[in-house]
């Protein structure tokens, strides 16, 4: 009995997973400001920023002080994410289980296997192992929620135009961002 169970998930693994492709050429690098208020373990939080991705995986953010130099920086490479202080001295890292994360601030989905996939009027719903997507008709990212071992982050994304508004939300913590894309990215 436990040796058909095993083949059976085997055989969905390898037979029922697949892969969204969308064209990239062109798209990357992307770049854009950000401006980000929110609360974090009870503190109010506001930054503003800028952010560089110039792949799925891989890419810069720059939080700036109150005199616009920067005051941290954020490098993120293949779901390994370190904040740096302004000399360049690791504070703290992260890891996350989707390595495609920066390709969905982008609005790329990412390129990896995935369980299922279920359409729900205009709207798309893709299962991943590391949690699930929802795509609207375009392809476009509107909701993200991550499982992670503390708590889950849920990401809702409001486009318009070149501007994306993101809520993020972790347990209590809430962070509101404006993105303001300058360059690529397949939100125009």
């Amino acid at each position: 009995m436990c040796m058909k169970r095993t083949l059976v998930v085997i055989l969905l693994l390898t037979v029922g997973c697949a892969t969204i492709n969308i064209p990239i050429q062109g798209e990357y690098p992307f770049r854009a400001e950000f401006s980000l208020k929110g609360m974090v373990d009870g503190h109010s939080v506001c930054f503003s920023g800028a952010i560089l991705i110039v792949s799925a995986t891989d890419g810069i953010v720059e939080v700036y002080g109150p005199s616009g130099l920067a005051v941290y920086a954020i490098n993120i490479h293949d779901g390994s994410i370190n904040i740096l202080d302004t000399w360049g001295r690791i504070l703290d890292k992260y890891t996350i289980p989707c390595k495609d994360a920066l390709g969905i601030m982008a609005g790329f989905p990412p390129g990896g296997s995935y369980l299922s996939k279920k359409r729900h009027g205009n709207t798309i719903k893709i299962r991943y192992i590391w949690g699930s997507l929802i795509l609207d008709k375009d392809m476009l990212p509107k909701s993200l929620h991550l499982k992670l071992d503390r708590r889950p982050i849920d990401v809702v994304f409001n486009p318009t135009g070149k501007m994306i508004k993101l809520m993020i939300l972790s347990g209590y913590d809430r962070l509101d961002i404006e993105l303001f894309g300058r360059e690529g990215g397949r939100w125009r």
